[in-house]
Order: C-alpha cells, then sequence, then structure tokens
C-alpha cells in the first residue's frame, strides 16, 4: 500500500506495541518504532521493525521526534497503546499538530480529563451507559456507606510512578482500610460497587477522521493471566444485545475523538456495566486484525486522507484466542485441568505471539516464559507493598 506518512508506532516493547507493528507492517506502510522505556525484544525482534530508537523520558521522545521528522513533506502519524503516552501527545497537543498527525479530542486536555477513570465513569453515566455504584476515594476517605465487596481502580496515572495496583478488590472494610494504609496521599482511586460478572465484553471499534465510528465486533474474555490481561477468549463480530453501540457512538462524538479504542463491559443480571474505555490501541487489536478487523490500518488510512474502504472492519466468523504463554498459570492455579487446557489451545485459531510469518517474538517470549510467569504471579499478590517500598527507597 503506497502511502507517503511515516507512521510512528510510540509504545513500551510489549505485546500491544507488537500487534500494532503487525497490522501496519503487512500492508507495506513505512514504520518508525519509538520504544518508551526499555527494550526487551517483543515488538523490537518482529521483522517489521525496520528502524527504532529508544527514550525513558517523554519530553526528550519528543524533542527527538520533532528534530528526525520535521522536514516531511507529509505529516507522519502517530499511533500508540499508551496511556501515559497518548496522555502526554493530548497535553502537548498543539506543538505535536505542527509537526505530526495525532489521535486524540479536537481540544487539548479533554482526553486526560475524561482518562481519569472518576471522570470516565460519570461520563458514561451521562450518555444512559450503566455503571457500578461509583464514588472518589483516597487514603483518608470515609469508608461509611461502602457495600462489600468493593473495587477499587486508580483514577489516574502519573509521571514517573507506577500506580499501587491496577485494580483491588476489597472484600470488608478491614481490607480496604489496610490497603489505605500503603497507598500514597496524593493518589486518587475510583471505589466501585464490585459487579461478579457472568461474562466480560471489549468492544473495539475505531472513529476515523471524517467522524465515522466503527465497531469491529466483540471481545469475550473467558480467562485472565497473573497478569491481569485477558488470555483466552472468544471472538466474534456479533454485538450482544445488553450493549448499546449507539451509546459508544454518543460518548465518542461528545467528547470530540478520533482513533482506535475499546469499550469493555461486565455483563451481570442481564445489564451490561461500564468498566471502562481505552482511549487508544488496546490488547485486543491484533486478534481483531486476525479475525478480520484491522481497524488500526483503517483509522491510519482515514487520518492520512486516503480511502479506507477497501479494509476490513469487521470479524469475519467465530474465533478464540490464547495467550499460549502465560494462560497456563491457570493449570496451575488448578483452575483449568492440563487436558482442557490443551483442547482450548488446539481450538485457539489466534495465538498472542505466535504468528508462523513473524515467529522471532514468540521465540523471545517463550525464552523467558517461567520466570516472566514466576515474576506476574510475584507481582499480582504483592504489588501494593513493592511499590510502597519503592517509593521509601526513592524517598
Amino acid at each position: 500500500m503506497d502511502i507517503r506518512n511515516i507512521v510512528i508506532v510510540w509504545g513500551i516493547d510489549n505485546f500491544n506495541t507488537l500487534g500494532l507493528l503487525r497490522q501496519l507492517g503487512p500492508a507495506g506502510l513505512n514504520l518508525f518504532l519509538l520504544i518508551f522505556g526499555r527494550e526487551t525484544g517483543c515488538a523490537t525482534s518482529s521483522k517489521y521493525c525496520k528502524e527504532h530508537v529508544t527514550y525513558s523520558d517523554l519530553d526528550e521522545a519528543f524533542l527527538f521526534l520533532k528534530h528526525r521528522f520535521a522536514n516531511e513533506t507529509h505529516k507522519p502519524i502517530i499511533v500508540t497503546p499508551g496511556d501515559e503516552i497518548i496522555e502526554y501527545i493530548d497535553q502537548h497537543r498543539s506543538e505535536m499538530l505542527a509537526y505530526f498527525i495525532v489521535p486524540g479530542t479536537t481540544v487539548s486536555g479533554k482526553l486526560t480529563e475524561l482518562d481519569n477513570k472518576i471522570n470516565m465513569a460519570l461520563f458514561a453515566k451521562e450518555h444512559g451507559i450503566p455503571i457500578p455504584m461509583s464514588r472518589a476515594f483516597k487514603w483518608n476517605s470515609s469508608a461509611a456507606g461502602i457495600a462489600y465487596p468493593c473495587f477499587l481502580k486508580p483514577s489516574h496515572i502519573t509521571k514517573n510512578k507506577k500506580n499501587e495496583f491496577k485494580y483491588r478488590k476489597c472484600n470488608s472494610e478491614k481490607a480496604l482500610l489496610r490497603a489505605m494504609k500503603y497507598v500514597r496521599h496524593d493518589s486518587e482511586f475510583l471505589l466501585q460497587e464490585y459487579i461478579p460478572a457472568e461474562k466480560e465484553f471489549v468492544i473495539s471499534g475505531c472513529r476515523t477522521m471524517d467522524g465515522k465510528t466503527i465497531i469491529g465486533g466483540c471481545y469475550r474474555t473467558d480467562r485472565y493471566a497473573d497478569d491481569g490481561n485477558s488470555s483466552y477468549a472468544f471472538l466474534t463480530a456479533e454485538i450482544p444485545d445488553c450493549i448499546d453501540v449507539s451509546k459508544i457512538r454518543s460518548f465518542l462524538e461528545d467528547m470530540g475523538y478520533y482513533g482506535v479504542f475499546g469499550f469493555e463491559y461486565g455483563l451481570y443480571k442481564g445489564t451490561a456495566y461500564f468498566f471502562e474505555v481505552n482511549l487508544r490501541n488496546n490488547g485486543t487489536s491484533q486478534s481483531f486484525a486476525l479475525g478480520g478487523a484491522n481497524l488500526v490500518l483503517a483509522w491510519v488510512l482515514s487520518a492520512a486522507g486516503y480511502d479506507y474502504s477497501a479494509v476490513s472492519t469487521t470479524v469475519v466468523g467465530d474465533h478464540f484466542f490464547m495467550d499460549e504463554l502465560m494462560d497456563y498459570a491457570n493449570v496451575l492455579h488448578g483452575r483449568i485441568s492440563h487436558k482442557a487446557w490443551k483442547t482450548d489451545k488446539v481450538k485457539a485459531d489466534i495465538k498472542k505471539y505466535y504468528l508462523e510469518d513473524d515467529m522471532q517474538p514468540y521465540i523471545v517470549m517463550k525464552k523467558r516464559r517461567w520466570v516472566t510467569m514466576l515474576r506476574f504471579a510475584v507481582v499480582k499478590r504483592f504489588r501494593l507493598y513493592i511499590v510502597y517500598f519503592m517509593d521509601m527507597i526513592k524517598a
């Protein structure tokens, strides 16, 4: 595919960034990879990674980008899978637009505002999307009137700091207050009623630069790995009746968002409760592309001003996905038998790393599989305390 714009993939050297390369590389786009943080060999070992640089500081990375691409006749297009990066782009939107085409909102700061989980939940509620009972919560907030179990999520990311946890379930007031003893005093959380979801869904899509909202299909997670990511799932074009797609469109149109997205829901007693939305590339997008819906490519073409109508943007048929390396933790934890797991692996036509046309990332990640699995298991259990002691050391 001959488009004149360079496409800059800016992200951590992980699967999510690898997915972007694998969705755009086969189309013949001119890709440049900018790694945030350290190199791991996941995305950087892909055959679609022709050139890359690494920066751990976002300001330094932006200075590099301006210097490197200042004289391009056609503005490069930036895509990212990272919350911290997309918020940085949002906060520097005016300066970014002088050099690049970027995803985000039409008003600088709007994406960062709504990426805050508290604001995000309220905005979804305003658009008629059901949410669990929610409130803001800090280390010294009153625990009066809270029903248990409850669920905690960090409301936002903080530059150069690790969140205390990705999410945390508290079964009692004692457990909630114990957790609050170890969080930073400037941290804020979204505290929600715990929804024992019978099914969990991701509705992925993109809103193109001409204002069209495209829905690629539905991704239903059946199991999670210890890193908190989906590790076994079902993928289809059919959207469950409990999810009103018109409200997704209303949400995105009202905030003036353009780019790829993933809305997450939990089904409980016939109601699909909104959990969150990823206002950037999300980890399911490669699965959608392999299932027939290349939403990232459609958005990039729209950003470049090209006709994207020939790109397939809806899942074709039904598919099963497996993280063929990390899902095995569910066997070790006794959640599924080894025999059943092997059956599921055969049934999964979409794998996380294994791709016959691009094998090196799978080879790299498989070598460190057991060490990574152990690290995830430890961090899942002790992350709150690990972050607490890291902060003490830095102080």
